[in-house]
Formats: C-alpha cells, structure tokens, sequence
C-alpha cells in the first residue's frame, strides 16, 4: 500500500465517508502520475487511442498495419508521423526481431497502445497478457473507426 490508501480507504478498500478524493489526488506529485499513465497499457473496457498519449523514442507500441497488428520500437517522433521498427509474428504473443530492419514511417492515428517492455524468452520475444489483450482489443476498435 502507498501512504495515500492508509488515510483514505477502510480495511474493506471503500472510501472513508468524508473523505474528498479529489483533494488528495491533487497533493500527488504530476510527474509520477504521468510516467504511471504512460507506461500503463490502456484497459480492454476503455480503448483509448495513442494519441492522447505522449508516444517517446524508445517505447514499444502495438501498431495497425495492413490489416494486422504488430509491435515495434519507436524510433523517431515527430508532429505528423512516428517511426517504427516492427517485430514480426512467429506464434501467440511469440515476436522476433527480423533479419532484415522492418522499419516504417506511421501516423500517430495506427498506434494502438503503447507497450510495457517486451520479455526476452530464449529465442522469442513476448509481452505481457495484459498488452496483448489490450493491442487486439485496440485492433478491433481500429477496424471499426
């Protein structure tokens, strides 16, 4: 638990009657709370895209490209595109690095969500349950829109 959760919520994890949330929430310093919000992947009953985010050099993403997805390094940003250098597929939520540098200018529109860092298994790169469900659920809504 944090020194927050203590003084606000009873044994139970409710709100103690009284209590101003919104007042404590204003006394945590910003810059955590941003890092904490960018580096956290989008939940699968709120889809929001990445634009509203601040995608950086050297985060991974989860793109749309011709009518898939996949994830890549962010390499340069820029007002009207990203460059990505993409993984390629080689089983479920199993990527590998290409021989050969996949690398493609996108709109900041095809980012789906952004990534927590991808886990190295013996040959195969892998990412958490939680970023692949939020990248095919964003996919999905993708297709839609």
């Amino acid at each position: 638990m944090n020194k927050y959760h203590d003084h606000i919520f009873d044994q139970n994890g409710s709100l103690l009657e009284g209590y101003n949330l919104t007042d404590s929430i204003m006394d945590v310093d910003t810059s955590i709370l941003e890092n904490m919000f960018q580096m956290c992947s989008t939940p699968l009953h709120d889809v929001t895209p990445v634009t509203t985010l601040a995608t950086t050099v050297s985060s991974y993403v989860s793109v749309a490209y011709d009518n898939e997805w996949y994830p890549g390094l962010v390499e340069a940003v820029d007002d009207d595109e990203c460059l990505i250098n993409f993984m390629k597929g080689k089983g479920h939520n199993k990527f590998c690095w290409p021989q050969h540098v996949d690398r493609l200018a996108v709109p900041p529109c095809d980012i789906l969500c952004h990534l927590s860092p991808m886990v190295k298994n013996k040959r195969f790169w892998s990412m958490s349950k939680l970023d692949f469900d939020s990248s095919q659920a964003a996919f999905q809504k993708w297709l839609l829109d």
